[in-house]
C-alpha cells in the first residue's frame, strides 16, 4: 500500500497518472484528502479517496479545510501500515507533522515539494527570518527533509536550494510536473465567440492569481499595446491578486482586456488552443520556492511560452535550453512588449516555438515519462527498506 498526502486532489494532477501506474504494478494506492471543497470538479481517482473529515457548513472555506486536515490526519498517519507514505506540500507545513508521525510508526516517507515552506511564508511576509518561529519551522522542516528517504522536487533552482540548506543530493530527486492539457483531444465549443473574441490573437494567462505572481508588467503591455486591435489579453482564474486585474480594468476601461472565472475542461482546452501565447509569471524572489504548473499545459498545448521571473528559475532555464518562448526579468515592460510584437507580426516564429513545445513536451514531460520516474523513485525506497 502507498499512501497519499494532500489537502486537495485537484492541486496534484500527477495523481491521476501515478495512482493508475502504481495499481497496474500491483502497488494499492490511497490518497488521504479533505472533504472541503475546492474548485470542485468530478475525481478520475475516486474508488481510491480516503476522506479526512471536516465542518459540514464549512466546506467550502480552503482555511478550514486546511486546519482539520492538520488535526485529524495524523490518526490516519498512525493507524495504518502502508509500504511508503508520501507527504505532498498542502497544508503548508503538514509534511513537517506527517514525518514525525511516519518516523513514531517507521514507516518510510517521502516529501513531494510543490511549494517550500516555511521559506515561502518569509518571502510572503508573513514571517521574519531572524524570528523565533520561523527558525523553529525551518529547523523541524529540514529535520524532516533529512530523515526523509527521498525527496522529489520540481525544478532545479528547487533543488540547489534544499542542497545549501544541507538536504543530502543523493536524496533529491526532480520530477517535473504533468500537464492537465491532453494535447490529443481537440474540442470546439465556441468558447472564443461566447466571450467576444472571435478573430482575436489571445495573449492567455490561466489559474491562480495568487501572491506569487505578477501582474503589472502584462498589464502595461497591454495598454502600450492597445493600438493592435487583432490583440487581446485574457485572463481567467482567481486568487488574492485578481483584484489587481479587476481595478485595471475598471480604472482604465480597456478594450483588449477581459477576466473571467475558471473555466470547465473543454472550454480551458480550446481557449489553450486557439491562443497566440501564454503567459506565466513568477515574482522576484519567488524562485525554488515554486514552479508555476501551468508552464507544461502550455507547451503541451504548442504555445510560445511569456515567462516573467528570474533567470534562475526552472521556467526560465526550460525557455532557454530548447526554445519554448522569452523569459523576461520582473518589470521589463519594454523587453515582453517587443516580444509580443514579434509573435503578432511574425507567423513564421510562433510555428517554430509551437514546434519546440510540443517536441519538448512529448520528448520530456510526456505523463507516461513523469509516472515512471515517479515508480522508480518509490520502488527503489520500497527495496531500500525491505
Amino acid at each position: 500500500m502507498i499512501k497519499l498526502y494532500n489537502t486537495f486532489e485537484i492541486a496534484i494532477p500527477l495523481w491521476d497518472w501515478i495512482i493508475e501506474k502504481f495499481e497496474s504494478q500491483g502497488l494499492k494506492t490511497s490518497a488521504v484528502i479533505s472533504k472541503g471543497i475546492y474548485r470542485a470538479k468530478p475525481s478520475n481517482i475516486s474508488q481510491h479517496i480516503q476522506y479526512v473529515w471536516t465542518i459540514p457548513f464549512l466546506r467550502k472555506y480552503k482555511l478550514v479545510s486546511h486546519l482539520t486536515y492538520f488535526l485529524l490526519t495524523p490518526i490516519k498517519i498512525l493507524w495504518s501500515r502502508p509500504k511508503v507514505n508520501i507527504f505532498y506540500t498542502q497544508p503548508p507545513l503538514f509534511y513537517i507533522l506527517g514525518a514525525f508521525c511516519s518516523r513514531l510508526v517507521r514507516i518510510p516517507y517521502v516529501v513531494h515539494i510543490m511549494d517550500f515552506q516555511p521559506e515561502l511564508l518569509v518571502v510572503m511576509g508573513k514571517l521574519r527570518r531572524t524570528g523565533p518561529v520561523y527558525k523553529l519551522l525551518n529547523f523541524l522542516g529540514l529535520r524532516a527533509l533529512k530523515k526523509a528517504e527521498e525527496v522529489i522536487v520540481i525544478g532545479r533552482c528547487m533543488q540547489s536550494l534544499l542542497v545549501r540548506k544541507g538536504v543530502n543530493e543523493k536524496r533529491i530527486q526532480l520530477i517535473h510536473n504533468v500537464s492537465t492539457y491532453s494535447p490529443d483531444r481537440v474540442v470546439n465549443t465556441g468558447i472564443k465567440s461566447d466571450i467576444g473574441l472571435e478573430g482575436k490573437s489571445i495573449i492567455l494567462y490561466s489559474g491562480n492569481m495568487g501572491v506569487a505572481h505578477e501582474f503589472e508588467t502584462i498589464l502595461g503591455v497591454s495598454k502600450r499595446l492597445a493600438r493592435l486591435s487583432s490583440l487581446h489579453f485574457l485572463f481567467v482564474g482567481k486568487g488574492a491578486h485578481r483584484s489587481l486585474i479587476e481595478n485595471f480594468i475598471a480604472d482604465q476601461s480597456p478594450v483588449n482586456v477581459s477576466l473571467i472565472d475558471y473555466l470547465p475542461d473543454d472550454k480551458f482546452q480550446e481557449v489553450s488552443q486557439e491562443s497566440l501565447a501564454h503567459f506565466i509569471s513568477l515574482k522576484s524572489g519567488y524562485e525554488g520556492l515554486m514552479v508555476p504548473s501551468k508552464f507544461y499545459s502550455s507547451i503541451a498545448a504548442g504555445k510560445p511560452v511569456i515567462y516573467e521571473g528570474g533567470n534562475s528559475s526552472e521556467i526560465a532555464l526550460l525557455i532557454a535550453e530548447h526554445g519554448l518562448g522569452k523569459s523576461v526579468l520582473n518589470g521589463d515592460i519594454d523587453e515582453m512588449e517587443r516580444y509580443i510584437v514579434s509573435l503578432v507580426e511574425d507567423p513564421g516564429l510562433v510555428r517554430q516555438i509551437s514546434k519546440n513545445c510540443r517536441a519538448t513536451h512529448d520528448g520530456n514531460f510526456r505523463p507516461s515519462i513523469i509516472t515512471q520516474n515517479y515508480l522508480q523513485c518509490i520502488d527503489e525506497v520500497i527495496k531500500r527498506r525491505e
